[in-house]
């Protein structure tokens, strides 16, 4: 599993990417029942072929005001 974790005022977004059925088992059987996680939601989920961060294990940025006027 890779991926990247985005922070911003006290929000966290997290994308997972690996085989389907890896991610989908760390989502249910951890991420949703972590006592360190409130408020989980999963936003978007898709079949891909190829992975964004193929050389990360978990990636991480602090998003800044910057950022978000750049987008």
């Amino acid at each position: 599993i890779s991926g990247l974790l985005l922070y911003k005022s006290g929000i966290f977004l997290q994308l997972l990417e690996g085989e389907k059925k890896v991610v989908q088992h760390l989502y249910e059987t951890r991420i949703q029942h972590d006592f360190r996680h409130s408020h989980v939601i999963k936003i978007f989920e898709m079949d891909g072929n190829t992975r964004l961060f193929p050389d990360w294990t978990m990636g991480y940025h602090e998003i800044t005001d910057t950022d978000i006027k750049m987008v």
